[in-house]
């Protein structure tokens, strides 16, 4: 068995010996096709971020004109909030970035902008537990999500 697999081998090394060239040129045609198609992937990726953050900044600056308008005063924008929390008996700390503090009369609010579908609906779990975890966090009257795919205001309150 060991002759076989040696006269195997030894076949295998004489044909790329014989046709390295040949070897050579498919290895680095797929090192091109795959780097090509990286660069493809990433900057596919990296449109696709770019058109996120574009589309969130328009849907914030078009949120506070959509608050302003409703009678809500813009306090702060990207409020910085938290808390901390005890995990396995150690102190830890939870630092979050609001999109704005508004107020209405004596009443304070931590407004939410969403752009998407989606992500505007409170039927969603992630953006629910976001305008809980908000409400906490920022300790305030309550949080409104600026839905601006229906250009809504949302007041979103939690009675406990």
């Amino acid at each position: 068995m060991r002759e076989v697999a040696a006269a195997a081998l030894e076949a295998l090394l004489r044909w790329f010996s014989t046709h390295a060239e040949w070897v050579a040129l498919a290895f680095l045609f797929l090192l091109l096709v795959q780097s090509l198609r990286l660069v493809w992937l990433r900057s596919e990726a990296g449109r696709r971020v770019s058109r996120h953050r574009k589309r969130g900044a328009g849907a914030e600056m078009a949120a506070a004109r959509l608050l302003e308008a409703s009678g809500y005063r813009i306090v702060e924008r990207q409020p910085q909030g938290g808390y901390e929390m005890e995990v396995d008996q150690r102190l830890t700390k939870v630092r979050l970035r609001g999109d704005y503090l508004v107020t209405l009369g004596e009443q304070r609010y931590l407004a939410e902008v969403k752009s998407g579908l989606e992500s505007a609906k409170v039927s969603g779990r992630a953006t629910r537990r976001q305008l809980l975890e908000y409400l906490f966090a920022f300790e305030v009257d309550g949080v409104l999500l600026v839905d601006m795919h229906a250009e809504r205001i949302v007041p979103v309150s939690f009675p406990f």
